[in-house]
């Protein structure tokens, strides 16, 4: 009797790893929007059509064809890489996640290769990149045969408030080339071959939402700058011109939809081909990891040694930051130049000035 028990024991756990293997593959074989990320870059960055290749780091013949079709983007593609990564990091840098795990690209682990909330920010973070810098060289002219440019128009004072974009001619929206090339080479990514599965239809849905809102928050965040024109100060005549946001102004945007996204139940959204009912939020699916503990498979690394703030109740707090694992205290010495002079003729003279403090870092 023992025995069977024993056996019964045995099949459970069993089953339990098959339903957790099952449940992996399904996060990953639905495809992956952002291993473009792990793009190589191009030691001239002037990329040409043969070099349009899976050894450049492009993932599906559709997103192949697509570099061979918008090979004058390519440059703005690995810009956006840097912006991404930069940013990502940028933003998380008083989180336990810290985006680190974005430079494994595009071998990423549990973090950015499901659908966690952290994936759905990369997601969105990565379309709005590269959306803004093709918007951005659009505006400036530097992309060839794009109506985009910077040319004001001219109105009465009285009426600068009412200047709209679709006041600006023939291109009264300067981030449309970028939003559907963005769409384009990580909607490339996504394995049709898998769109069978209602779990992995769902997946894609996520991921192509997510995609879709980085675009539209660099289109959402576009203004108008009137000014006065001459110099008399009457101001009655003002030049107007259009604004793309800078991409901190962005990342910081799609950071607070980060705080606010939404998870899906996967179980419940199958049926069915509506959308998600979360209009202008991040969604996702799967919980994050414990990002407390390192563990390179679920792209964690921890929180060791990571310096902390002793006072405070914020992210950055060592309370909270250590994860309830302590933290060290030592006291850190520098020597540098201050007081500095000029001295006729003709040098600088400096005094050098010693200061400590204490740093705090987590065990």
């Amino acid at each position: 009797m023992v025995i069977r028990d024993c056996e019964m024991v045995v099949i459970d756990f069993k089953f339990v790893i098959l339903i957790f293997f099952l449940h992996v593959v399904s996060s990953i074989s639905s495809g992956n929007g952002i291993q473009w990320l792990g793009l190589r870059p191009h030691p001239q960055k002037r990329w040409r059509r043969d070099e349009c290749a899976r050894s450049m780091g492009l993932t599906s013949s559709k997103q192949i064809r697509a570099c061979k079709n918008n090979i004058n983007l390519m440059p703005f593609v690995e810009e956006s890489i840097q912006l991404v990564k930069s940013e990502c990091k940028e933003q998380f840098a008083q989180r336990i996640w810290d985006c680190s795990s974005i430079e494994k690209a595009p071998k990423f682990g549990f973090d950015l290769r499901s659908d966690t909330k952290e994936s759905a920010f990369v997601y969105a973070l990565a379309s709005a990149a590269m959306t803004f810098t093709i918007s951005k060289a659009c505006f400036s002219g530097k992309l060839f045969g794009c109506s985009c440019s910077n040319k004001p128009i001219f109105v009465q004072a009285s009426k600068a408030n009412q200047v709209r974009q679709s006041d600006f001619g023939a291109c009264p929206d300067i981030t449309l080339k970028g939003i559907k090339f963005s769409r384009q080479f990580a909607f490339a990514e996504l394995k049709k071959k898998h769109s069978k599965n209602p779990i992995n239809q769902q997946r894609q849905k996520i991921k192509k939402h997510n995609i879709k809102l980085g675009g539209q928050v660099v289109r959402d965040l576009q203004s108008i700058n009137c000014r006065c024109h001459g110099v008399t100060g009457a101001c009655q005549l003002k030049h107007c011109m259009k604004r793309l946001p800078t991409f901190p102004e962005v990342a910081t945007r799609l950071f607070k939809m980060y705080e606010k996204a939404v998870q899906i139940d996967l179980r419940q959204q199958r049926s069915g081909g509506k959308k998600f009912a979360a209009r202008g939020k991040l969604v996702y699916a799967d919980s994050s990891p414990n990002y407390c503990i390192a563990d390179e498979s679920l792209g964690t690394s921890g929180t060791t040694g990571r310096e902390c703030l002793l006072s405070g109740a914020g992210n950055q707090s060592c309370e909270k930051l250590c994860c309830g694992q302590g933290y060290k205290r030592q006291r850190i010495e520098t020597v540098e130049n201050c007081r500095c002079k000029y001295v006729w003729c003709c040098y600088v003279k400096c005094e050098v000035c010693k200061s400590s403090r204490l740093q705090y870092t987590c065990m």
